[in-house]
């Protein structure tokens, strides 16, 4: 149950803050997990941020359309450097979007289930986030991550492909 599900949420991400540790919740913009009393509260807790991001500056575009996929998305954080580097992503209303309820007939559409993703970029700025804090809070830890990194390439939204097949659990190879 959806309400069941978003307090269990809301009640890990208060947990997470009193403990000193960080939390990131994502959810479609409007959606009814700001209506949990939980989240409420977490919501005025000290040093909880939030963003507002259109997806469709973030590259997510549609497989069927190939266009992209605005999808309002608020992001919530426990500190301002976990959602930094997804700041200023507003639909600067010079594309066309894909529309996933195909409303309009004969117009550019997309399966929801196809949205149902976060694209490279966004994932990119999330986890650059999540290393900004550790280097900020444990900058003994991040030394041996720097030294095994070294040598790979720099994972960059400019020099990856997106896969041409979705991964899911029933991929993973049986342990």
């Amino acid at each position: 149950h959806f309400s069941a599900i978003g307090e269990l949420g809301g009640l890990a991400a208060m947990i997470q803050v009193e403990g000193g540790r960080h939390f990131i919740a994502e959810h479609p913009q409007g959606s009814d997990l700001c209506s949990l009393p939980v989240w409420k509260k977490s919501r005025r807790m000290p040093g909880i941020v939030q963003v507002l991001v259109h997806q469709c500056m973030t590259g997510l575009i549609g497989p069927k359309s190939g266009l992209p996929i605005k999808k309002p998305t608020e992001f919530w954080a426990s500190n301002k450097l976990l959602i930094a580097h997804i700041q200023n992503r507003l639909c600067d209303g010079q594309h066309q979007h894909s529309q996933l309820d195909a409303r309009e007939a004969g117009a550019p559409s997309d399966k929801a289930k196809d949205a149902a993703i976060l694209s490279l970029r966004l994932c990119y700025g999330l986890a650059k986030g999540c290393e900004d804090v550790l280097r900020r809070d444990k900058p003994s830890a991040t030394r041996a991550y720097n030294a095994n990194v070294a040598a790979l390439p720099l994972l960059t939204p400019t020099n990856v492909k997106r896969p041409h097949k979705r991964v899911t659990f029933n991929d993973s190879p049986t342990i």
